[in-house]
């Protein structure tokens, strides 16, 4: 039982034991009446209170909550229509008799199990086995308890069709099983219920990918823009955009997305795949001036969660012309910086008169210097005149090592 229901039963019980309690009153007690109404406006205020919190922390659904609202005001406003009647009658020197004791002690003790019967026929009893469904999200693929979550999730949407959340999970179900038709409709439900949600819109363009086996037709696309809008380091939406753009042979537009999803923190192994990616898609996309190639090596073994940072911005410091991320485990690794891989398209490195490039290895995982960062930074580059892509060759090393070697010539 829910600590709602709980809740819902001492509130009215305790209401029962105060209209049993009360004392009688007599013509011109009207200071009695007024406090009773604050005692009431008190514990329904208190009440609506909770069930406001039982809804954001879980505890209630909104289906239950609104039924006990609407509860709850019925009986406040019966209760001051009696205590507005008592006013007027004390006001006018009549005199007023409280009810039997008999009525309010018998609502005293059954209210409990009226309460029950309520919540078990308006309610939700199935809302802890809608919070422990929530359990699909970490199962195993292949897992036999998958095909029994199917089961009550369809079960749970065909009676609630309303509730998100149960589509949201089914989906993700029928996901996990290879589904991938039904999961895009499980997901669409949850996103007409819910409307702009980044988990849900991403799974919905997962699904509609899968289960168009690969093709991405247009409104997938205007999906995906949309989403990338609104989280511009989706990496899922960036890694499918960027090779639905590089099947169609738009390269730089697939270079432009990858770039940026090197920025999105990765496992080393999926940074190595990332990288490769970009190799191939770069070999389809001619060298364009100013282009600065940088061959990053170390002379030591490098810390394995740094960052390493490749920069080309103007020479003493400012905002950067351009930049490249991976992760340092991936060194040594040859990084080229051209106005693809501009921070903004505004101001890209075809702009600048002369740039400096710095590489650094960054302990922090931000791009600005901290410390224990291993750094390297090369003589001015010019780059308004720029014939011939630029070659640097960088060697770090620790902090207090010979980290100041660098080679710059023209191929």
């Amino acid at each position: 039982m829910t600590g709602g229901f709980l809740l819902a039963c001492v509130i009215l019980s305790a209401a029962a034991g105060l209209l049993f309690l009360w004392p009688r009153t007599r013509a011109g007690d009207t200071s009695s009446q007024a406090n009773r109404l604050r005692v009431l406006t008190t514990l329904y205020q208190s009440r609506r209170n909770e069930l406001d919190r039982e809804i954001s922390t879980g505890e209630a659904d909104a289906d239950t909550a609104e039924a006990l609202r609407t509860e709850l005001d019925a009986s406040l406003l019966d209760e001051t229509r009696i205590v507005a009647e008592g006013l007027v009658a004390a006001e006018s020197g009549a005199e007023t008799v409280a009810p039997s004791r008999w009525p309010a002690l018998v609502l005293a003790v059954g209210m409990p199990l009226i309460a029950f019967l309520v919540y078990g026929a308006i309610g939700n009893p199935e809302a802890e086995q809608l919070r422990n469904a929530r359990e699909v999200l970490e199962l195993p693929d292949g897992d036999p308890r998958m095909d029994e979550w199917l089961t009550r999730l369809e079960a749970r949407v065909e009676r609630r069709p309303e509730e998100a959340e149960s589509w949201y999970l089914l989906g993700h179900v029928l996901l996990r099983q290879q589904k991938h038709a039904r999961a895009a409709e499980a997901f669409s439900k949850a996103k007409t219920i819910v409307g702009h949600d980044l988990a849900i819109e991403t799974y919905w363009l997962q699904a509609r990918y899968l289960a168009a086996e690969g093709n991405v037709d247009a409104e997938s696309i205007q999906l995906a823009e949309s989403i990338l809008e609104r989280d511009p380091a989706n990496y899922a939406v960036l890694q499918l955009l960027s090779v639905e753009k590089a099947r169609k042979g738009d390269f730089e537009g697939a270079l432009k997305l990858l770039y940026r999803a090197q920025t999105v923190p990765l496992e080393p192994e999926r940074q190595a795949a990332l990288q490769n990616f970009i190799q191939q898609v770069r070999a389809h996309v001619p060298v364009t001036l100013p282009t600065i190639d940088v061959s990053v090596r170390a002379s030591a073994p490098v810390p394995p969660e740094a960052t390493l940072f490749v920069i080309a911005r103007p020479v003493g410091g400012g905002m950067p012309y351009a930049v490249a991320q991976h992760s340092a485990q991936l060194v040594p690794i040859d990084v080229r910086l051209d106005d693809l891989a501009s921070m903004n398209p505004a101001n890209p490195l075809s702009k600048a008169d002369q740039v400096e490039v710095v590489v650094r290895i960054s302990l922090s995982g931000q791009p600005a210097a901290g410390p224990g960062d291993w750094s390297w930074t090369s003589p001015p580059v010019v780059v308004v005149s720029m014939k011939e892509a630029v070659r640097l060759e960088a060697e770090l090393a620790p902090p207090g090592g010979n980290s100041s070697r660098f080679d710059n010539q023209e191929k």
